[in-house]
């Protein structure tokens, strides 16, 4: 019992470090907007903003020390960055200019794409780009660099509103989000690449303007009047998860309830955003980790960095997991790979509220409950190691 009270005070005094004094302003000379932000690794990336005549272009080779501007020639300002490879990067910029800009010497120099136009720009790899325009509903994809370009439309949604952000979790399943202004806003998905999209549901009459997968199934959408739902279905249901207290636009997580989430402030979750510690108190408009120990923010006109603290345990993640009987009703074994000597067990709702916790020991765990029907969410953390399921409950209680 007393290792298990120390193992949670160890966790809360972890959390509270990883929530805590880890965010630091970079220095920068810049005073311009910032839009844009993309990272290679944890020392290189690019910020990107506004600029009539002269926009905003800035690169850093150590982690956020220095900044080199760099010139584009164009009008308009820098609203996408995507930088797939240590010699490619991609630049979309701002609804006016709609222009695509391609670097192939790392960010020395760049030449306008002039078979294209879009304002929105995402690689899941060097020569593989999707690019989405506030003019029309037009998803475009190149395979060989941006020489050339296949347009696809998305059944029901053709020819209105814009496809405000897509966001692949392989290179096959994507999924997107499609607002008509004043009307019923999509999720659209593909999973084949961009070959073919559908909308999978119109879960909202809100603007929705930000997507986040943490896996195959499970992700979130942001939207318009601090809204935030989740899915974990793959996108064919959402439920809304409360934010009263927070303004979310954005996020970052780093496993299925773990991570980053920011708007007025920056919070932290570990448990799938049903609560948050503050992080930082800086407004931010984007967030991404290159690495699990590095993290940086679009705080405009700078940008936020975070380190990880000395002494927290990097947790490494395992799919050897074995629940049984599953589907189920009244209990479950789960099973590991291997034995822990002090571990947790929580089970989690499609909501992402934890209706099962549990302290244990050993490779093995019987958990019983009664849970009303449907698909549920298995996570053991141990000193170092999580692993993960889902559970089906068939709601048949004997």
């Amino acid at each position: 019992m007393k290792k298990q009270l120390l193992l949670l005070i160890l966790l809360c005094f972890g959390f509270a470090l990883l929530s805590q004094a880890q965010w630091t302003v970079l220095t920068m000379s810049n005073t311009k907007t910032l839009y844009a932000m993309d990272f290679l690794n944890n020392d290189t990336g690019m910020v990107g903003g506004s600029g009539i005549t002269n926009p905003t272009l800035l690169k850093t080779t150590d982690g956020g020390l220095n900044w080199q501007p760099i010139t584009v020639n164009t009008l308009y300002g820098i609203r996408s960055i995507q930088y797939p490879s240590d010699s490619v990067i991609y630049l979309a910029t701002a609804d006016m200019g709609d222009e695509i800009f391609k670097s192939i010497d790392g960010g020395i120099t760049f030449n306008k794409l002039n078979n294209i136009s879009g304002n929105s720009i995402y690689c899941t790899s060097k020569n593989t780009a999707y690019v989405t325009t506030s003019v029309s509903s037009t998803i475009w994809k190149t395979i060989d660099g941006g020489n050339n370009w296949t347009y696809f439309t998305v059944p029901g949604i053709s020819g209105s509103g814009d496809i405000n952000k897509l966001f692949f979790v392989t290179n096959s399943v994507g999924y997107g989000v499609h607002e008509i202004g004043g009307g019923v806003s999509s999720v659209i998905k593909t999973t084949d690449a961009g070959a073919t999209w559908s909308v999978i549901a119109q879960p909202t009459t809100m603007g929705l303007g930000n997507v986040f997968f943490t896996s195959l199934d499970s992700g979130y959408v942001m939207g318009t009047g601090n809204l935030l739902m989740k899915t974990v279905d793959g996108g064919i249901t959402w439920n809304v998860i409360p934010t009263t207290t927070v303004l979310i636009g954005c996020m970052f997580l780093t496993n299925f309830s773990t991570g980053w989430t920011g708007g007025d402030k920056i919070y932290y979750t570990t448990d799938s955003c049903q609560s948050f510690i503050i992080s930082s108190y800086h407004s931010v408009s984007k967030i991404l980790f290159p690495s699990s120990n590095i993290g940086y923010a679009l705080s405009s006109p700078t940008v936020l960095k975070y380190t990880k603290p000395n002494g927290i345990q990097e947790f490494t993640h395992s799919s050897s997991l074995l629940i049984y009987p599953n589907p189920t009703s009244d209990f479950s074994y789960i099973i590991l790979d291997k034995n822990i000597r002090e571990g947790k067990i929580d089970v989690y709702n499609m909501l992402g509220e934890n209706v099962y916790s549990e302290l244990f020991s050993g490779k093995q765990i019987r958990i019983d409950y009664k849970l009303s029907a449907g698909i549920y969410f298995v996570q053991v953390t141990s000193e170092s190691e999580i692993w993960s399921g889902k559970i089906v409950n068939d709601g048949k209680h004997y």
